[in-house]
């Protein structure tokens, strides 16, 4: 789980995540954990970053 994590935390730090389906036509499957029926499409989007001092 922590490499997971360790994978994921600089794509979350770099990128905004964007949905590219709508949240109404999301169906829930449920079981012993509440998960998508369906993958979940997102889009990413490269955050600009400034070197601006303060």
């Amino acid at each position: 789980m922590l490499k997971m994590k360790a994978m994921i935390a600089p794509l979350i730090h770099n990128f905004y995540l964007e949905p590219i389906d709508y949240l109404k036509n999301l169906w829930m499957q449920v079981d012993l954990v509440l998960r998508p029926a369906q993958p979940l499409r997102v889009k990413f989007i490269l955050v600009c970053k400034t070197n601006a001092s303060l």
